[in-house]
């Protein structure tokens, strides 16, 4: 009898999803500091710690206010375009949003804000995956900063210790890291041991606005990176990578699709339908079926009673009479020969 597939466990520590009403909240919210608040500035973030952070946000907490979160509902609270923006302007900051960002609205002057971002840094322990910044390497000898109940610890990390008269000592030279690789996640604990701390929280600022005008902070980034761009075929949507920027503009044949790329774009094929009155219907070809009709068939499946290699229309086929076709085959191929060779079938003279 096969193992039921419906008899599972249930977790009751399931939490419930936020909801629609969780992120029209945040939109209200968002919306009503950026009329309390002057000026508004994107940061990007590295490294993050989370009570670094909140210990930088209760700081400036009666002067600024911090928000992170969805980049998409940030983006629809500002207004993604010029048509829904809240305020003039607010959609060149919109489409900033990307990534590991977040935004800062505070009624600080511009050079205050520059000043507090730019000398903001805090030092941290590394995690796994995070480049080293330096080369550490153990020498062969006693390691006294470690207690001998630590040894059966360190040789899990992959270190070549021993214990000697109650003291740790390593075997031979041992390197735990190499500056510009990857920590691993016994490098990254034998670090936290040894107190050398590689990561540093920082942040930055991409952008600030006010009533009165725009300005961007990093390099490389001016409005023309959320304008629509003008080509020999200049019908797209645009995604990229680093700013998760989409643009559209106007195409002689609204029925051609075509594949174009530039430094870490791409773009995906698109089909429009032309309607009467000048409307336009953008559609994008879905590349997996709904999860509606997936549950849909698994519950289906899941009401037949019967076993689950009988489920399907053609199980009887393929589960019962392929296999007894090839079963009887068999018996009868073993049979023949038995048969020959006791009749002396087939023998040679």
């Amino acid at each position: 009898m096969p193992k039921s597939k419906r008899n599972r466990p249930v977790t009751l520590s399931k939490t419930k999803k936020k909801g629609r009403e969780h992120k029209e909240s945040i939109v209200n919210s968002i919306r009503d500091a950026v009329e309390k608040y002057n000026s508004i500035y994107v940061f990007s973030f590295e490294n993050m710690r989370n009570l670094k952070f909140k210990e930088f946000r209760e700081q400036h907490k009666l002067t600024s206010r911090f928000f992170l979160g969805s980049n998409k509902v940030m983006q629809v609270s500002l207004g993604r375009s010029a048509a829904d923006e809240i305020r003039p302007g607010l959609h060149k900051v919109s489409k900033l949003v990307c990534g590991d960002s977040g935004l800062f609205l505070t009624n600080l002057s511009r050079e205050e804000v520059e000043r507090l971002f730019n000398e903001y840094e805090e030092y941290d322990f590394a995690r796994t995956g995070t480049s080293a910044t330096q080369t550490v390497e153990l020498k062969e000898g006693p390691l006294e900063q470690f207690t001998h109940e630590m040894e059966p610890f360190l040789r899990k990390q992959g270190m070549p210790v021993r214990l000697n008269k109650g003291v740790i000592e390593l075997v031979s030279n041992f390197v735990v890291c190499e500056e510009g690789k990857p920590l691993s996640p016994e490098s990254s604990r034998i670090l936290r041991l040894l107190g050398t701390k590689m990561a540093t929280f920082r942040l930055h600022l991409i952008c600030r606005w006010s009533p009165e005008d725009f300005e961007l902070y990093r390099e490389g980034l001016d409005e023309s990176d959320f304008k629509v761009i003008q080509e020999e075929d200049p019908f797209f949507i645009q995604f990229s990578t680093d700013k998760l920027l989409w643009s559209l503009s106007q195409h002689p044949n609204p029925n051609q699709t075509f594949l174009s790329s530039i430094h870490q774009v791409w773009y995906i094929r698109i089909w429009i339908i032309g309607f009467d009155y000048g409307l336009m219907m953008m559609t994008i070809e879905e590349p997996f079926r709904p999860r509606e009709k997936l549950l849909e068939k698994q519950r289906y499946f899941q009401s037949i009673h019967k076993h689950t290699y009988l489920k399907g229309p053609l199980d009887k086929i393929t589960s019962v009479a392929i296999p007894l076709a090839f079963a009887g085959t068999t018996l009868y191929l073993i049979g023949r020969g038995i048969y020959n060779m006791s009749h002396g079938i087939g023998k040679k003279e």
